[in-house]
């Protein structure tokens, strides 16, 4: 932990001319890669490669389109519009920044969606403004100017303020990228260069809703606030960093004094993007090279580091959730759920191909809503959840023992197999789409097995019925005459006295007894007597029905009549 002054404050005003500025870094995703500057380029190479590796990854263990996962996609009537960043507006809509085509978008809860500009620079981060106002506030720049917008909920954009920079402090500035309401009333915002020494450092900058500018100059060049930023429940603001390590989470407070957290090994280049309050009141954080999740305390403390799918990926922007989870984007097409205990499960997007799920915020809805940069598309997800789509047998003997492979989605992270009230005897993870488990023993019938992943659990589906069925293992005498009247005792497991019917071919036997089995001792067998029904000549099989589960034909079960 570093801990170091903002130095002297860049005090402007909104008319003061902004200066020119130089394009950003990627934000978080690889849509933006063919923006990043010539002194990013050995990330852009590898960052490319890790979308190659991760793209493989996922054709070969995600099938778009999770059954558990209720997700809807609404397309953006402007081709390439680059939908960015997400916030709820105080009208009870969401709004987005259309970054390839510079302009604000609205999409209802119903998924009606609007569009509104164009703005004079290129929009990234959006919030609510601060005290209630009726408008939002974006970030936005061009190669030559840098700006913080204002747009009502009408759809009128009433200021956008140049981010002003006196000669004595600094020589540029670059895109302001994040913005949230914050301390005093104020929006606060990264991504704006300020010049400490003869450097230009990434900077925490403050506006308020009059244009009133104060920049605060980070004390490190390497330090560089920038992806994402939030304000924590102590007050401050914290911020997610692009540096050299690229494994950085920054504190300022709303004085300017700055401290910096490495929360991943340096060497790791873990690429720290998204930050949220989380329903514990810790910073929780994105990893998105490193395909983890983090959580840091206010008082600066790293908890955890939860990694997330083996088999790829790279989560980008995270928010709190009202169900006391964590949800976020994964880079590699999905949309992904935490718990604060680390349980977690990620959703394949229905609509194929690349996509680019960035932004994500929760809804007044109760929904989640995120954009689709590539795809062009606003996404809303009420549910993500494992899902069983195929049994393989769907039936098995009260005894248990069976080997049953479970077809479905989201299943990598399962930690629960359940036969009704029943666990699983014991279960392996062969992949994010298959399981297979043990049944355990269980009562003749029906039930449905459910799958728990990520602290959540598969809803009932027709597929995922599987039939407990008694046996019959022998019977005796084995032979009597065709005019029925002998007294057989029927041996094997599942029966329930009272509950157990008994057939001799297609005729059904009289005055039946059993000794009830205990599914406790599913090894161990039970007894029925019954009286032989008359039946024509031959040899037939004697099964037992109890709650609907026939026991299957075996040959201990042969019955002939002479």
């Amino acid at each position: 932990m570093t801990k170091m002054d903002g130095r002297t404050p860049v005090i402007g005003s909104p008319s003061a001319s902004a200066a020119q500025g130089r394009r950003p870094a990627a934000i978080g995703c690889a849509r933006l890669l063919p923006r990043i500057p010539t002194r990013n380029l050995a990330r852009t190479a590898l960052r490319a490669s890790l979308r190659l590796l991760g793209a493989v990854t996922a054709l070969l263990a995600l099938v778009p389109g999770t059954a558990g996962a209720e997700i809807k996609e609404f397309t953006i009537e402007t081709p390439k519009s680059g939908p960015d960043q997400i916030a709820v507006g105080p009208d009870g809509n969401l709004w987005f920044t259309e970054s390839g085509v510079n302009k604000i978008g609205r999409i209802t809860p119903k998924g009606v969606i609007t569009e509104f500009g164009p703005t004079s620079g290129t929009p990234r981060g959006i919030t609510a403004g601060p005290n209630g106002e009726r408008a939002l506030w974006f970030a936005e720049g061009t190669g030559e100017t840098s700006k913080i917008g204002r747009i009502t909920t009408k759809g009128v954009i009433t200021n956008e303020f140049p981010v002003p920079i006196p000669p004595t402090y600094g020589h540029g500035t670059d895109y302001p990228t994040a913005i949230t309401a914050g301390p005093e009333g104020a929006l606060w915002f990264t991504g704006v260069q300020l010049l400490n020494a003869s450097l230009a450092n990434y900077s925490i900058a403050r506006i308020t809703t009059s244009g009133g500018f104060t920049g605060f100059v980070a004390p490190s060049h390497y330090m560089r606030p920038r992806y994402a930023i939030t304000t924590g429940p102590d007050g401050n603001l914290w911020a997610t960093a692009e540096g050299t390590n690229l494994n950085e989470v920054v504190r300022m407070t709303p004085g300017g004094t700055y401290t910096e957290y490495l929360v991943a090994e340096a060497k790791a280049r873990a690429e720290i993007i998204g930050i949220t309050v989380g329903p514990d009141g810790a910073l929780w954080f994105t990893e998105q090279f490193a395909g983890k999740i983090g959580r840091i305390t206010t008082a600066g403390v790293k908890t955890n580091e939860f990694p997330l799918l083996p088999e790829g990926s790279r989560p980008s922007y995270i928010t709190k959730g009202s169900d006391g989870a964590l949800w976020f984007t994964d880079d590699l097409e999905k949309i992904g759920r935490i718990t604060t205990a680390g349980e977690f499960i990620e959703c394949g997007l229905p609509s194929a191909g690349r996509n680019d799920p960035s932004g994500i915020t929760q809804g007044p809805d109760g929904a989640f809503w995120f954009t689709e940069s590539v795809g062009n598309r606003i996404g809303r997800i009420t549910d993500c959840s494992p899902s069983i789509t195929k049994l393989k047998p769907k039936k098995g003997p009260v005894s248990g023992g069976t080997n049953i492979v479970i077809t479905g989605k989201s299943l990598s992270t399962t930690t629960s197999v359940k036969f009704g009230s029943k666990d699983a005897s014991s279960f392996v993870v062969n992949s994010g789409t298959e399981v297979t488990a043990v049944s355990p023993g269980s009562l003749p019938g029906t039930v449905d097995v459910r799958v728990t992943a990520g602290g959540v659990t598969s809803h009932v589906a027709s597929a995922d019925h599987y039939k407990f069925t008694p046996t019959v293992t022998s019977v005796s005498p084995k032979e009597g005459p065709a005019a029925g009247g002998t007294n057989v005792t029927v041996t094997g497991t599942g029966f329930i006295n009272g509950a157990t019917t008994i057939k001799f071919g297609t005729a059904t036997a009289s005055s039946i007894s059993c000794t009830s089995w205990d599914p406790a001792k599913p090894a161990v067998e039970t007894k029925c007597t019954a009286v032989a029904p008359p039946h024509a000549a031959g040899r037939v099989d004697v099964r037992a029905t109890v709650n609907k589960a026939i026991s299957p034909k075996a040959a201990g079960d042969r019955f002939t009549y002479n």
